[in-house]
């Protein structure tokens, strides 16, 4: 849904299904984690001109799936880890631009910076020390009904 809030401005809240995570490779071993989130942005956009746009605002995030993939040698395997090990909830703040090919379809370009450690404080698999933060680039193809 985009709202207009002013003649330039607009307010405009998501629902995003997410997948994100890391990947780490050693000599002889990889390891991939990923975390499954949905995400609600609530973007501010300013219309430069009526095609083109800039936008920033919150981004909520809640986990709902945490999944490793391992490669040893010859030995690999994929597991569905405790959630308990993550923290439930991820804030971030969304900055982009867009825009709008048709009255219908348009373009846009994200970079979330995450602020929320996604290892909760007494997980002790990933390290208690550790500091782990979602940033993610997003792009994306807008569809106005």
């Amino acid at each position: 849904m985009n709202a207009p809030i002013a003649e330039n401005f607009s307010i405009q809240p998501e629902v995003i299904y997410n997948s994100v995570g890391s990947k780490y490779e050693s000599n002889s071993s990889s390891s991939t984690l990923t975390l499954d989130y949905i995400t609600v942005p609530v973007m501010f956009q300013y219309n430069v001109v009526p095609q083109f746009y800039l936008e920033a605002g919150p981004e909520f995030g809640l986990l709902v799936g945490a999944k490793s993939k391992f490669e040893s040698g010859s030995v690999s395997g994929e597991a569905d880890l405790d959630k308990d090990n993550f923290n439930d909830f991820n804030f971030g703040l969304g900055i982009g631009a867009g825009f709008n090919l048709t009255n219908n379809i348009g373009i846009n370009a994200r970079y979330v910076a995450g602020f929320t450690d996604v290892t909760d404080d007494s997980n002790t698999e990933f390290g208690a020390e550790a500091e782990n933060k979602n940033n993610v680039f997003q792009a994306g193809v807008t569809f106005k009904f």
